[in-house]
């Protein structure tokens, strides 16, 4: 048995599959050494079918509607609190609203 990953035609990898069969697999697949299995991350790729880091431009494209909902939850929250703060609730108890999700 030996490990490969699956990955899309630009190269971002799909899933991971340990200790398989690799006849049981279908489309662009790879196989891999243990070592490089377990060192592969959300910011590793296929190219040239070898495994490689993406560039910093591709992370940041990668990260960038993580990163684009994280701030459009932020300004919700700013904006619940200043509504809250609005209504004269206390520091603490708009901070339990916001933290607790209610």
């Amino acid at each position: 048995m030996a490990d490969y990953i699956k990955y899309d035609k630009d190269g971002l990898i799909l899933n991971k599959y340990y200790s398989v069969d690799g006849s049981n697999l279908t489309g662009n697949i790879l196989k891999v050494d243990r070592e490089t299995f377990k060192s592969i991350t959300r910011y590793h790729k296929v190219k040239d079918e070898r495994i490689v880091e993406m560039t910093q431009a591709e992370k940041d494209a990668l990260d960038a509607p993580i990163v684009a909902e994280q701030e459009r939850i932020n300004a919700l929250r700013a904006s619940i609190r200043t509504k809250l703060k609005d209504l004269h609730f206390t520091d603490e108890e708009v901070d339990y609203i916001i933290s607790s999700g209610v």
